[in-house]
Order: structure tokens, then C-alpha cells, then sequence
């Protein structure tokens, strides 16, 4: 981000986060953008000038009841891909869904943020009730043309299915244990994705998936089709140093392994020798990593099954 790319709305939102508690983190992770972008904006000559009164699009200005500290972008409760809408002429748009992550709090509602593709300003933004599943009032004051289209779409998109996936969601950000069949999102297994097993059932990494390898501590993150109509017989492995985190963030290396025990590299931050030593010495003779990966690929692929059930959807393709 530029200087020159700072606009009012995005400053005035920066500063309302930082009015409601949050820092520099928790900004660039419920508005989606980089530490650095928000460091920028607040060193902006707009961000010193900028009022934080409501602007032209429509915005959340009603206050949440809990802390905007345990506000919870969706990919920190369950790795998916956002909802999109498409409005004909208008184009194509997608939704920011943020959820409450404090057990005490007695809110019931998650904050939706619907963007036009290529723009940071949301076009609408306001909190979603999920037992009416209707927005509060206070969000749809001075709405806009092109923000009353995006709802109205929003709504016609909303059927039964997604609004059980959005309440489960939401009591998963709160704490509540969920059947994982519940907050999948249908797309996921449409558009052929692997979900992260530790995201999806919400368990601790196991010990087998901690490793050592020439004296440097690794941590192994599992990830899985979930299609049952897929036969990959696979699973993706990626690979992080562990030294410098309990939750690494920095990935070292990406395998697609056969559970007959071949491999393929997919994405790499290292020497390609650097893998093949890795597989040969730490996977290939690893029975316990195998037996593990077997039984996670089976219940992946018995929660697409479920899935499938809950929906009554058809079996999705393979391609």
C-alpha cells in the first residue's frame, strides 16, 4: 500500500478499531490486511485529519456488546473460503464474516463485511443476527443503491443450509463444541479443497507430528480431501521449523504423500535436497505417521459423507 492508496474510509475504520481497544494485529486481521498497511494508514496524514463519523457506504457504527478484542475473523475458527455474491453488471462480490470469540459475552450476532472485488472499502457492513438472521437496525441507516442490491442478494443466497453453517460457526468462535459436519461449508467440497484436520476437528498437534531432523525441532500440519467421492488416497504435508514458535507461521515445505508412501513436492522455501532428505529420513519408514495419516484420511473422508447427508445435496463431482 502507497500513500497515495490511504483513503478516508479506510482511515476512519482504522481508527475506530483503535478507539474500540484493538492494536496493529487484531486490526490487519478483522479488516484483512497487512500489519504494515495498517501501520501506514495510521501514520497517514488522512488517519491525523479523518473523522470517524459515518462516511458514504454503509457502516457498523452500532457498537458490539463485547470487546472488539474478541472480535474473530472467520479464518481463525475454520479455514474456508469467503462467500461470494455476483450481481450481474455490478460484478462480483465477497463477505467478511466476523465472529464473537468471548464465551461470556451475550451477543448473537456476526459482523458481515461485503466488498466488490478489487476494493477495500466495504460496500456494506453490519451485524447479522443469527437466530432471525436479520441485521440490526442500526446497520441499515442511510444504505446506499449498491449496498441495498448486496443485501437483497446476500439474503436470496441465504438458505437454510448456510444459516446452520453460520450459527455453528459462531458457537465454535465462542467455545461451544460443534459436530464438524455442521460450520463445513458445502463449498469446500465443490471446489475440491484440502481443510487442515487440526481446524476442522480442533485438536492439539499430536507428538508423531513433532519431529526432529539434524538437530532442528519440525512440526508437521496435516491437511486432507474431503470429498468421498474422491479415491486421492492422499494427504498434504506441510512442514514448518519450530524453534522460533509454538505455532509456526513461516512453511518450510509442502508434500502431497501417497498413503502407500510415494510423494510429490508442491511448494517449497528450501533446497529441493533439503525435502527429499527430510522425506527419506523423518516419513518414508514411518509406520506410527502413517497409521496416523490413514485413520485422519478415513474421517475426513467420513465428514464429507456427512456433509453430503446434512445437505441433501448430490454427490459432488471429482474434477
Amino acid at each position: 500500500m502507497e500513500k497515495d492508496d490511504v483513503t478516508e474510509e479506510l482511515a476512519a475504520e482504522v481508527k475506530r478499531y483503535r478507539g474500540g481497544g484493538l492494536d496493529v494485529r487484531s486490526i490487519s486481521e478483522v479488516m484483512d490486511i497487512s500489519m504494515q498497511d495498517v501501520t501506514k494508514i495510521i501514520n497517514s496524514d488522512v488517519y491525523r485529519e479523518v473523522e470517524t463519523g459515518t462516511g458514504d457506504r454503509a457502516r457498523a457504527d452500532v457498537q458490539h456488546p463485547s470487546s472488539r478484542k474478541n472480535l474473530v475473523p472467520v479464518g481463525k475458527v475454520i479455514d474456508t473460503r469467503p462467500m461470494e455474491l455476483e450481481l450481474g453488471k455490478r460484478g462480483k462480490y465477497w463477505v467478511r464474516e466476523v465472529y464473537c470469540g468471548d464465551p461470556e459475552c451475550s451477543c448473537e450476532s456476526v459482523r458481515l463485511s461485503f466488498f466488490k472485488y478489487g476494493e477495500k472499502t466495504p460496500v456494506f457492513d453490519g451485524y447479522l443476527n443469527v437466530k432471525d438472521f436479520e441485521f440490526a437496525s442500526e446497520s441499515l441507516h442511510s444504505v446506499g443503491e449498491e449496498a441495498q442490491a448486496v443485501i437483497k442478494e446476500f439474503f436470496k443466497d441465504l438458505t437454510d443450509s448456510r444459516k446452520k453453517v453460520m450459527l455453528a460457526r459462531f458457537k465454535l468462535a465462542k467455545g461451544t463444541d460443534e459436530d464438524p459436519s455442521e460450520y463445513i461449508d458445502f463449498s469446500s467440497l465443490r471446489f475440491g479443497r484440502c481443510l487442515l484436520y487440526r481446524e476442522v476437528f480442533r485438536v492439539e498437534t499430536p507428538e508423531v507430528f513433532k519431529v526432529e531432523h539434524k538437530g532442528k525441532g519440525f512440526v508437521i500440519h496435516d491437511q486432507y480431501c474431503f470429498n468421498p467421492a474422491c479415491h486421492c488416497n492422499s494427504a498434504i504435508l506441510c512442514v514448518f521449523e519450530s524453534e522460533t514458535s509454538e505455532d509456526p507461521v513461516e512453511q518450510m515445505f509442502a508434500i502431497r504423500v501417497e498413503l502407500d508412501g510415494g510423494y510429490e513436492i508442491m511448494e517449497r522455501e528450501c533446497e529441493k535436497n533439503t525435502v527429499v532428505n527430510f522425506f527419506d529420513d523423518v516419513i518414508r519408514n514411518n509406520e506410527e505417521l502413517f497409521t496416523v495419516l490413514r485413520r485422519r484420511y478415513g474421517e475426513m473422508k467420513d465428514l464429507g459423507r456427512e456433509v453430503l447427508k446434512q445437505r441433501g445435496e448430490r454427490r459432488p463431482n471429482t474434477s
